[in-house]
């Protein structure tokens, strides 16, 4: 599916001649094909010796999926659980980043928008967390995504919805929210 894969002065070829070493452009590979290289040596009697390799790329983790729950709840109240299941790949261990994205007008999620909770950790449940409220525009809607990421650093993506609305809180009960969160932050 590619031909030109070799790097030579900024450019990329599909094959090199009278070169020492070669620079093979591998994110021009495609996930999970294999690839055959060979490599032809001549000497100045024209005589011919060759080897191959084959390459297999790697793929990344894959069939599994985003679970939060609950589906539902209040800023700054609910605390949610984010569980990536059933994921598969060769390649262990694991490494998980969980987090919120970005919400469309029409209802679907903006990937391009990843606010992580933190950095890679080897869990693959992120628990107590409270997140912000949607927008009434997209009637609450919060996405939650993770990365799965297997040990040669291919990365598996899900997403998911779930609403986060907004409830009136007087003065004290946002007090007593915030001294519980923070109490609870530096216990933990």
């Amino acid at each position: 599916d590619v031909s030109s894969v070799f790097a030579v002065k900024g450019s990329y070829v599909s094959s090199v001649s009278n070169k020492l070493r070669v620079v093979l452009g591998l994110s021009l590979l495609t996930e999970g094909e294999t690839y055959v290289l060979t490599l032809t040596a001549t000497d100045s009697d024209s005589v011919s010796s060759y080897s191959t390799i084959s390459v297999t790329m790697n793929e990344p983790p894959s069939g599994g999926s985003l679970d939060v729950s609950p589906k539902s709840g209040y800023a700054l109240e609910t605390s949610f659980t984010f569980t990536a299941p059933l994921w598969n790949d060769d390649d262990l261990p694991f490494t998980y980043i969980f987090g919120t994205t970005d919400v469309n007008s029409d209802g679907s999620l903006d990937i391009t928008t990843l606010n992580p909770f933190g950095d890679e950790r080897f869990e693959a449940t992120f628990s107590s967390v409270t997140l912000s409220a949607g927008l009434n525009s997209t009637n609450y809607t919060v996405g939650g995504y993770t990365e799965v990421i297997d040990s040669y650093g291919a990365v598996g993506e899900a997403t998911t919805s779930l609403r986060v609305r907004t409830r009136s809180l007087t003065v004290l009960q946002l007090q007593n929210i915030s001294e519980t969160k923070a109490t609870n932050a530096l216990n933990s």
